[in-house]
């Protein structure tokens, strides 16, 4: 919210990311490895930088991480894959507490980068008792769903047009203004209430049929194989 912060905050995490350390014991070289990559992300989603925010993404699915998502430092670490999927999450929202955790805040696609033309997910959950759906195409956000659990004051930013097309499925005055790049919604939600935009639009894109023999592998592979299950190392 304070630009003096924002620059400071971003500053740090450009430091943090460029900082060479040495080995406490052996002053060996200590490179960064594939936690900070996925540490960084959310951080970039947060600071409203997307593309670096993708960027630090890319380079943990590039340089660390394994054909089956498996990734391996000195023996097999398994939080780090299980954070990249949490930080892929937070580039598609992220939610947090404000004014000592009286009002809730949800941002809607904070780290999208240009190279995404369309994300949408469904059914995901935001801090403070909220489900939520979207749909982000073209540049923008076209379409949301937010269900409360507990009647609590939402604050909901999204990029956007200014629409008069959202509503609430149980009546609830709303109020919306911008700042700084962001459409910001202000409600208070009822128990089992809803915000609404883009209600005809499809939140679940459906999937395809996989091709048999090739894309049946939803976890990955570590060698290819042909549509007869022969495999090849890769």
């Amino acid at each position: 919210e304070n630009a003096d912060e924002h620059a400071l905050y971003l500053r740090t995490v450009n430091h943090w990311l460029g900082f060479k350390t040495k080995h406490p014991l052996t002053r060996h070289s200590w490179d960064y490895k594939g936690y900070t990559r996925t540490g960084a992300a959310p951080m970039y989603a947060m600071l409203d930088e997307p593309e670096k925010a993708l960027g630090q993404l890319q380079q943990y699915f590039d340089l660390y991480l394994y054909p089956n998502t498996f990734y391996l430092e000195t023996g097999p670490v398994i939080e780090t894959p299980l954070s990249s999927a949490a930080a892929t999450q937070e580039l598609l929202i992220q939610s947090w507490g404000l004014k000592d955790y009286a009002t809730d805040m949800i941002r809607l696609f904070p780290g999208v980068a240009k190279a995404w033309p369309e994300a949408r997910f469904d059914n995901l959950r935001a801090e403070g008792g909220y489900t939520v759906s979207a749909v982000w195409k073209e540049g923008a956000t076209r379409a949301f769903r937010i269900t409360a659990d507990r009647e609590r004051d939402l604050q909901l930013r999204y990029r956007g047009e200014v629409t008069d097309s959202i509503s609430t499925t149980r009546g609830s005055l709303w109020q919306q203004a911008e700042k700084n790049g962001w459409q910001v919604i202000r409600v208070r939600l009822k128990v089992g209430e809803s915000l609404v935009y883009g209600a005809a639009v499809q939140f679940k894109k459906p999937v395809p049929d996989a091709e048999r023999g090739r894309a049946d592998f939803h976890f990955g592979r570590n060698r290819q194989c042909d549509g007869a299950l022969n495999f090849e190392d890769n």
